[in-house]
């Protein structure tokens, strides 16, 4: 793609045209470069069209936008996508918020999931996001799914050493020395 810095006139020659495109490194932008340079050649629409791969309608607007805009035309517009459901200034908060234990803010619970984050989000910022969105959301804050290990209440650790002790008395008074009784 051709540097801002670049001093490029909004309508170039045809030469300036070929040397666009034989130094853009993006070919869909590559390929309108060589459009217009063939149109300034003398093509036809529908030869120019055959040529780059596209239909005449398709070179048709890359024209008229060539023609309005000069280069600029032919380069592609940033599609700027939905605006964020929480503000820059929100999602600091939210992010100083789950650093905390949820017990600090009043919660019953100790551990942040995506379910309970949905929750925090609707009661402070009145802002309903799906679970799924959430967990996206504390994924980009650097958060990841922690889980607690389970354990039996019934299992301590002296108690699970001194089985493992048995166990393996046992395991070494039957391996002993095998005698065979064939007479």
């Amino acid at each position: 793609m051709t540097c801002k810095t670049d001093i490029i006139p909004l309508f170039p020659s045809k030469e300036e045209l070929f040397s666009l495109y034989r130094h853009e490194k993006n070919a869909r932008i590559g390929r309108r470069f060589l459009a217009m340079y063939l149109l300034r050649c003398g093509q036809k629409f529908r030869e120019v069209a055959a040529i780059v791969g596209k239909s005449v309608g398709t070179v048709s607007r890359w024209a008229t936008a060539f023609l309005r805009n000069g280069i600029t035309g032919l380069l592609p517009k940033k599609i700027p996508g939905r605006t964020p459901r929480l503000t820059r200034a929100q999602m600091k908060e939210l992010d100083a918020d789950l650093q905390k234990n949820p017990r600090d803010l009043g919660y019953d619970f100790s551990n942040w999931d995506g379910k309970r984050v949905s929750h925090h989000i609707k009661q402070k910022f009145g802002v309903q996001l799906d679970v799924r969105r959430v967990q996206v959301l504390m994924r980009e804050l650097g958060f990841t799914l922690q889980r607690p290990r389970r354990r039996s209440e019934k299992t301590s650790k002296p108690a699970e050493e001194a089985w493992k002790a048995e166990f393996e008395e046992k395991k070494s008074e039957s391996s002993g020395p095998m005698t065979s009784s064939s007479s």
